[in-house]
Parts: structure tokens; C-alpha cells; sequence
């Protein structure tokens, strides 16, 4: 009786089994305390039993496969995690050390702007360079002619400012002390050219443009082969403008070198011949009738600056006691007198006159 009570007993607690956790025991025979048990009922409720049993080691032997299937495919994901990470860490070095190479590259981009402005600065550097050399062997600047060893003016100048502007000579005071930087010389083609500048000016626009005036050999050498027409009225023509009531432009005076028709010299130089007579670098005695040197000064517009022991220049201007500066050329009011040979020393630097203007060398 005791057996069959634990039986009873065994099979009641089977029967309260949760069916998510084993095989469920189907149709248990319950058997009341002080009751006969009957020996067939007893083995349909253990075949019961054991039927719930082999199902639960079923299905735990298919838990522990599954385990391990898990096992294997948790240690295959750590595995995938791992690799993922080092990759990750990998990808974290390498984004490292391309910012640091883009930081190079930058770096060297930088610099390279650097030695490419250098660079910029010497090839303008060489650039002003070869233009010099070319100039020392016959190239010229534009606007100038090769004439031996010089650069000289084809035109005669016309004087701007620094925007480009033409200015007249009120443009900085005739004794040239303000004009550095202020006006400039030009040798340009279909221009007028100026007048009235005094010689101090002249001498500033030249230098002012990285020019000089001409001396009065340099001069004679640039007008070797101009043909002198005598009196010309140049407005109507390309010949030389001797006889005229207007200065004409510049650039028309021909196209033919030495030709007929023109006023261009062997050298390349036009209007050398008349229409305003030039200043050169020259300082020379004043045409005065008698040797009378001076004792004075040169006047309040030049400071009151002692000028002594000179023969001064019959025409001063608004100077005095100044020698004179030498004029070539001719202008359109000396017809026939006018020509490669005009040579004039009685007029000083101080003049400011219409008629009288001046080109450049370097």
C-alpha cells in the first residue's frame, strides 16, 4: 500500500508538471486513500509516466544540441565581434593617419603657394631684368627706337599723372621739387604733346618714367637722316611740322625712315624737325652779347639760391641769373631755321613757354 501511495502520489505530481517543461501524463487513473488499487490502472498511469519521461529526455537532449548549436554560433558572433572591433580599430588608425596626411598635404600646399608667389616675383624680377638687357642689345621698350647704344623716345613726350591722366605743367611747381611720382613721361602714338613745361619739370617726368633727358650729342645722334622740308605747313602733311599755327600729335609723321614725305629719322625718331622744340640734358653759358658773369641768385621760385659766375641766359623766366639750357629741333614757328642743326642756348631752364617740349632717353 505504501508503494501504491507513493505511486499516487508521484503521479500527482506529474500531472501538476507544467507542459512547457515536460511531456504532458495524459488520462492518470486517481485512486482515494483506504481504495484498492487495480493493477492495470497502476501501469496505464506508469506507461503514462514514462511516455511524459522519454518525451522530456527527448526534448532535453534536443535543448543541450540546440545549447550547443548556440554555443557555437554565440562563440562564431564573439568571433565576428572580435574581427569587427580589430577592423573598427583598424579603420579608426587608418582615418588617424589620413588626417595627418591631409594635414601634410595642406601643409604642403601652403608652402607650395608660397614658392609659387617666390616664384611669381622672380619671373617679374627677370622679366624687368630682360627688358633692360634687350635694351643694352638694340630691343627697345615699346615707344622707343634703338639709337646705338640708348633707347630713345619715338615721340615727343606727352606728360600724365599717375592714373594716366594728361596734366598740364600746373600739375607740380616749375622748379621740380614736388613732382617726383607726379607726372610722368610718355612716348605714345595719337597724342598731343606737351608744352610749357620747364626744364626741372622735364627732367622729372623723364626720371619720374626711368628716363632722362638726352643730351645734345644723344640727341644730334637720334636725328641723323630726317629730311628737312625747309617751311612746311605739317597739319596738311607727314612731312616735318616747321611752319604751322598748331602742334600736331604724335604718330603723323609718316611710316617711311629717312623717306621724303616723312619726319622720321635713319634711327626711327619722329618730329625731331619742327613742331616743338626739344630740351637736352645740356647746361651751357647764356647767349648774352657779352661776357658778364652773374652775381645774384636764382630768384624766389628757386629758393633765392646763389647763381654766380655764369653768363646768364638772355630769357629766365620766372628765374634768374640761370645759364642756359640748350633747345633743339626748331618748332612749328622757325620754318626754314628750323632742322637737325637748330641749336639754341639763350633761353633758361626756368622758361615756361608753349612750343618748347622734350622727349626722353634711358
Amino acid at each position: 500500500m505504501k508503494k501504491l501511495a507513493g505511486v499516487g502520489i508521484i503521479a500527482v505530481l506529474f500531472a501538476n508538471t507544467s507542459p512547457t517543461l515536460a511531456g504532458q501524463v495524459d488520462s492518470l487513473n486517481v485512486f482515494a486513500a483506504g481504495e484498492r488499487a487495480v493493477a492495470d490502472e497502476v501501469n496505464a498511469n506508469f506507461s503514462s509516466v514514462k511516455t511524459a519521461v522519454d518525451d522530456n529526455d527527448g526534448r532535453i537532449t534536443q535543448n543541450s544540441t540546440d545549447i550547443q548549436t548556440n554555443s557555437g554560433i554565440i562563440a562564431n558572433n564573439d568571433t565576428r565581434i572580435t574581427d569587427t572591433q580589430a577592423s573598427v580599430n583598424a579603420n579608426a588608425d587608418a582615418i588617424t593617419a589620413t588626417t595627418g596626411s591631409i594635414t601634410e598635404i595642406r601643409n604642403d600646399i601652403d608652402a607650395n603657394a608660397e614658392k609659387i608667389t617666390a616664384n611669381e616675383t622672380a619671373i617679374a624680377e627677370n622679366t624687368a631684368s630682360i627688358t633692360e638687357l634687350q635694351a643694352g642689345i638694340g630691343g627697345c621698350p615699346e615707344g622707343m627706337a634703338s639709337v646705338g647704344p640708348l633707347c630713345f623716345d619715338i615721340y615727343e613726350a606727352s606728360v600724365v599723372d599717375q592714373s594716366g591722366n594728361a596734366v598740364d605743367k600746373s600739375a607740380c611747381g616749375e622748379n621740380g621739387n614736388d613732382c617726383k611720382d607726379v607726372i610722368f613721361a610718355r612716348s605714345e602714338a595719337d597724342k598731343a604733346p606737351a608744352e610749357a613745361f620747364t626744364w626741372f619739370q622735364a627732367q622729372q617726368a623723364c626720371a619720374n618714367s626711368g628716363k632722362r633727358l638726352p643730351t645734345s650729342a644723344e640727341w644730334q645722334m637720334a636725328v641723323a637722316g630726317t629730311v628737312d622740308p625747309g617751311e612746311n605747313d605739317g597739319i596738311s602733311n607727314t612731312s616735318c611740322n616747321t611752319s604751322s599755327a598748331t602742334v600736331r600729335s604724335t604718330g603723323l609723321a609718316g611710316t617711311v625712315a629717312g623717306g621724303a614725305d616723312s619726319c622720321i629719322s635713319s634711327w626711327g625718331a619722329e618730329d625731331m624737325i619742327g613742331n616743338v622744340e626739344e630740351w637736352v640734358a645740356d647746361w651751357v653759358q647764356g647767349g648774352t652779347d657779352t661776357w658778364n658773369p652773374n652775381s645774384g641768385t636764382a630768384g624766389d621760385v628757386y629758393n633765392g639760391d646763389a647763381l654766380n659766375g655764369a653768363n646768364p641766359a638772355s630769357f629766365q623766366g620766372n628765374g634768374q641769373n640761370f645759364p642756359a639750357a640748350v633747345l633743339r629741333g626748331g618748332s612749328v614757328s622757325h620754318g626754314t631755321i628750323a632742322g637737325a642743326f637748330y641749336y639754341v642756348s639763350i633761353v633758361a631752364p626756368s622758361v615756361s613757354s608753349d612750343r618748347i617740349g622734350f622727349r626722353c632717353v634711358k
